[in-house]
């Protein structure tokens, strides 16, 4: 497991180190720590396509510069599902945590049973994540199903896109439908496939499109007019399940 640590004084770092590995070490665990200082250093790390399976980010991170939340936002805004528990000296950021789907809070100085708490579902959550093959040629590329952002065909040949990462096979859409599983995916073209959860918005009236993060990048795919209805519901779904 690979957890991201950014915090902005060396020594709450190291003492948020120190316990994620006396944690794998009662536990058994492999566990590689990688400190950040600074919420840019942060999203550089996340542009990079450099993956963690938890995040544990301070809110204050030092005057004047993006603070934790705001970090938050951004890899959210551009499709990062990456677990993150908030390290904070109060809980005035409780509302904004849910926006975020955030895993949780641990107080300062830090609560050794609530964060061990959050490791736990972290790595479950990673032990969990279902990941799909991709064949192309002599190579076999491994992509975690809720990192794909969606996914095109074009003369019989598939492209997975995911955070800014491409992997294309031969294939058609519903060869791409079948290996996914279908859920938490909608079709919104003949040419396109996307998830629901990287979906920010898209326009009903014509000329009919979907807006989505590959990455940090902003995408804009076409939608076919038969797609408007199942893609609305699909949407809305989401939505409301995040919110609840």
């Amino acid at each position: 497991m690979k957890v991201a640590i950014c915090e902005d004084e060396q020594y709450w770092n190291n003492f948020l180190e120190g316990m994620v590995l006396q944690w794998a070490s009662e536990k058994k665990a492999s566990v590689e720590c990688k400190s950040f200082f600074e919420a840019q250093s942060l999203i550089n790390s996340f542009k990079k396509m450099e993956s963690f399976d938890l995040l544990l980010l301070d809110i204050a991170l030092g005057e004047g510069a993006m603070n934790g939340m705001a970090a938050a936002k951004a890899l959210r805004a551009a499709g990062s599902q990456v677990p993150i528990v908030f390290v904070t000296a109060h809980n005035s950021h409780v509302i904004d945590s849910f926006l975020v789907r955030a895993l949780g809070f641990v107080g300062k100085p830090a609560d050794k049973e609530r964060l061990c708490f959050f490791l736990g579902e972290a790595l479950s959550l990673k032990e969990g994540a279902r990941a799909i093959e991709i064949g192309s040629g002599n190579k076999t590329t491994r992509l975690r199903v809720c990192d794909i952002d969606y996914v095109e065909v074009s003369d019989h040949e598939l492209t997975y896109h995911a955070g800014g990462l491409s992997v294309s096979t031969r294939g058609t859409l519903k060869d791409a439908i079948s290996l996914l599983g279908g859920e938490g995916f909608v079709q919104v073209h003949k040419s396109y496939l996307v998830s629901v959860d990287k979906i920010y918005s898209f326009k009903k009236t014509r000329p009919y499109y979907v807006s989505l993060y590959n990455g940090f990048e902003a995408i804009t795919l076409a939608i076919g007019r038969k797609y408007i209805g199942q893609l609305a519901i699909a949407h809305s779904k989401s939505a409301l399940g995040k919110i609840t």
